[in-house]
């Protein structure tokens, strides 16, 4: 996903759908750009890696909540 892409989810994401915790999930990954700018505006982003421990049983869907709080914004 590229930084357009997140700017994009972030001009959405709390105006249009009051979102207290914006989260942008991809099955791809964030390039550089988007993981800083997303950085700058407080949205967690969730890629490949995390979406594969998950399907593997490494977070379960009940956590997502309490992982996302330790996920690094950006």
């Amino acid at each position: 996903m590229t930084s357009t892409n997140v700017q994009t989810f972030n001009g959405t994401a709390r105006p249009e759908h009051p979102a207290d915790v914006p989260v942008m999930i991809t099955n791809g990954s964030f390039s550089e750009p988007a993981r800083e700018f997303a950085r700058d505006h407080a949205i967690h982003l969730v890629g490949s890696r995390e979406l594969e421990r998950w399907a593997s049983g490494g977070i379960r869907c009940t956590r997502w909540w309490v992982y996302l709080r330790r996920v690094p914004q950006g």
